[in-house]
């Protein structure tokens, strides 16, 4: 085979039978990294345990159906938990290596509905934050519980940079002043990029 060659090009002094095992065990590693990598019990209470190859087929399948309907956010929110890890990496390490970012690691906190009452919004200085994005949410009649959950991230605390990643994308609609539209989505989408590799 052409593997076959060009290992033994590479490894002249093995002889053939154990070259021929070596082999054998390169793809067999492959080949499990593949099949099982990801695989197992379930991690946190919302994750879908899958391996390398699952991830590939589900985030390539989403990654064409949202081309063919961008606003299904929640196909777009697959592609990025299936192939964002490196960015979730990336992310989770700036974050550690900041002092509000170690606390929001550690305290975890998330924006509900419940820790975040739309009359407490509403209450708030006009002009703030709290009080555009109360606006934002009732403008549009979102609810900051429907962002779908994280299911295909492995690691839990990289599941929960995630969520904070979906759970602040409004307030950055707020911030930048982009409306929820197809163009006002594809530009956060580009900002968020930048930002976070995601």
């Amino acid at each position: 085979s052409v593997w076959a060659s060009v290992w033994a090009s590479a490894v002249p002094t093995v002889p053939y039978d154990d070259r021929h095992c070596l082999i054998r065990v390169a793809y067999t590693r492959v080949y499990m990294t593949l099949l099982t990598r990801g695989a197992g019990a379930a991690r946190y209470s919302a994750h879908v345990p899958t391996t390398l190859l699952e991830k590939a087929l589900i985030g390539s399948s989403s990654a064409v159906r949202a081309l063919a309907d961008p606003r299904q956010a929640r196909l777009v929110g697959v592609v990025g938990e299936t192939t964002g890890g490196a960015a979730l990496h990336r992310l989770h390490r700036r974050m550690e290596r900041h002092p509000v970012g170690r606390t929001v690691l550690q305290d975890r906190p998330l924006i509900t509905s419940e820790t975040l009452h739309a009359e407490t919004l509403r209450a708030m200085p006009a002009g703030s934050l709290g009080a555009e994005y109360g606006a934002f949410l009732a403008r549009h009649s979102f609810d900051p519980d429907e962002r779908t959950a994280v299911h295909f991230v492995d690691d839990p605390e990289l599941a929960y940079v995630m969520t904070r990643y979906r759970q602040v994308h409004d307030l950055w609609h707020v911030l930048y002043g982009l409306p929820p539209t197809f163009a006002g989505e594809v530009a956060l989408k580009w900002l968020e990029a930048a930002q976070t590799g995601l």
